[in-house]
């Protein structure tokens, strides 16, 4: 992340602080701790400079939910018989990050679907696939490896 995004990110945090927290010195205020170095840091700095920015994003999850095994108690031995996944509601291949985007020449917010995808990270299949049937829509969809990629994309597309 160049200086200039960590430098618009950290002064969107300190900004949203002292909203929420008025009376508190601006001076003592922390500076915003994530980096764009991981993919879990990545969608975090994406999904706060979006939500800080006064449009809408949120983390999607979509692995499903594991249900515990029985748990056997035979006095002298207790055992758990193993568990398993169930699968999620949602479909496969859905990007990481669902955002709406308020631009003022709109009347309503523009749905975007980012695609978080760090270092050497491909796309899967079912991803592809997602992606496919995102532009066969006309929906925006767009894959981000950093936080500068995704601050580039955003000036050109709010601009």
């Amino acid at each position: 992340m160049n200086k200039t995004n960590k430098a618009t990110l950290n002064e969107l945090w300190k900004s949203k602080q002292h909203k929420d927290n008025p009376s508190f010195p601006i001076k003592y205020l922390t500076d915003y701790k994530n980096t764009d170095n991981s993919t879990n840091g990545l969608t975090k700095c994406v999904v706060d400079f979006l939500n800080y920015s006064g449009h809408f994003a949120e983390r999607i999850n979509n692995t499903g939910r594991f249900i515990a095994g029985t748990r056997i108690d035979e006095g002298h031995a207790k055992f758990q018989t193993q568990g398993k996944w169930i699968k999620g509601t949602g479909v496969n291949g859905r990007a990481d990050i669902s955002a709406k985007i308020k631009l003022p020449q709109h009347q309503f917010a523009i749905p975007v679907e980012i695609e978080i995808k760090y270092a050497k990270d491909r796309m899967s299949d079912a991803q592809r696939e997602y992606q496919s049937a995102m532009f066969d829509v006309g929906a925006v969809y767009i894959v981000v490896r950093d936080f500068d990629m995704f601050m580039d994309w955003y000036v050109t597309f709010t601009t």
